[in-house]
């Protein structure tokens, strides 16, 4: 024979328990868990359950260790790196003439430059730490410094453009 029970919806309104449930201890005589009286009293619908939580995408709250985040990290400082070279070459084109600097204000002003790069002035202390890039100064600051010409060390002989950027890659 069918059972005429039917289940009460998560939601609902059951009546409370005679006294307010004490933290950490349930009342033997009562055969509602705190948690499930909790649970009960909830009446906002948007009110997850437990059982009722959205799947999460692929990959997310993988464990990943230091050094491959730490790998990561230098790899896209190495790739802008790689790019502010360019990116000089090309500023320094339109300043008249195929020079291998520009100045930080032509620099910081670029369209381009403002899309690429997370960090500018990082990646230019990043830069100029490795050798890459030569500047007067520790850090430059938009407005202050914008006449201040930075330069692309020329690399060794055979390494071609950003050549030590490609060194610090290798090891």
């Amino acid at each position: 024979a069918p059972s005429s029970h039917v289940p009460t919806p998560v939601n609902a309104a059951k009546p409370a328990p005679s006294t307010p449930p004490v933290r950490g201890r349930v009342d033997s005589s009562d055969d509602v868990s705190l948690a499930d009286s909790v649970l009960s009293t909830a009446t906002a619908p948007d009110v997850l359950q437990p059982s009722r939580m959205p799947p999460q995408p692929r990959g997310f709250l993988t464990r990943r260790n230091s050094s491959d985040l730490s790998q990561e990290a230098n790899t896209r400082v190495d790739e802008e790196i790689a790019q502010l070279v360019k990116d000089i070459a090309r500023i320094g084109l339109g300043c008249g003439g195929g020079k291998d600097w520009c100045l930080f204000g032509d620099l910081f002003d670029d369209e381009e430059v403002q899309q690429y790069y997370e960090a500018l002035v990082g990646t230019l202390k990043s830069a100029k730490r490795r050798g890459v890039i030569a500047f007067k100064g520790q850090m430059l600051l938009k407005g202050m410094h914008d006449r201040v010409k930075i330069q692309v060390v020329p690399s060794p002989a055979g390494a071609g453009a950003g050549g030590r950027a490609a060194e610090s890659a290798e090891g």
